[in-house]
């Protein structure tokens, strides 16, 4: 069995130019890739306007996207369709849109503005009304930038109100 068993080793030895045989480059270091770190924005607070749309469309830039700079009361209220967003994409154009497919979810938007028509910080919460909840499913977590999904065929009326102030109406088709 010992015989074999050298034999089998003495078979797997490799044939050819051994480690020391290979020859050697000086150490040189490996060139430097340089890297570009990925910018990750902070959530938005209340008074911050939403941020853009993932890209492929929606309603434009915020007015200031450093947030309101005015502290003067409320004077009006701007609501509107965001963005319209279906299977994960946004949809092109969406941007105050007045129309929804059934499925999709709408993206709403509301900016406080002062006199003078600049974003202001409101002292109060906005409170959203919508005129059909059957045919929506409304979000709450998101204050000025509430999201509905439409699960149902129908038409929506929406206003908010902040401050004592309240919004245009927004009417929007679900089909």
């Amino acid at each position: 069995m010992a015989f074999a068993l050298f034999l089998a080793l003495a078979a797997c030895q490799r044939q050819g130019p051994t480690f020391e045989d290979v020859p050697t480059a000086p150490n040189t270091p490996a060139p430097i890739t340089p890297v570009t770190p990925i910018v990750v924005a902070p959530r938005p607070s209340p008074t911050d306007p939403p941020e853009d749309p993932p890209s492929g469309g929606g309603g434009g830039a915020p007015t200031n996207p450093e947030g309101p700079t005015s502290t003067a009361p409320v004077a009006r209220l701007l609501a509107r369709v965001y963005f319209i967003e279906c299977a994960s994409k946004v949809v092109p154009g969406s941007g105050d849109a007045a129309e929804a497919p059934v499925g999709c979810r709408i993206h709403l938007d509301v900016t406080p503005k002062d006199s003078t028509g600049q974003p202001t910080v409101a002292v109060g919460t906005p409170k959203w009304t919508y005129s059909n909840l059957a045919i929506i499913n409304a979000s709450s977590d998101a204050e000025y930038t509430p999201t509905l999904t439409a699960i149902a065929p129908g038409s929506l009326s929406i206003t908010c109100s902040l401050d004592g102030v309240q919004s245009n109406t927004v009417h929007i088709t679900l089909k």
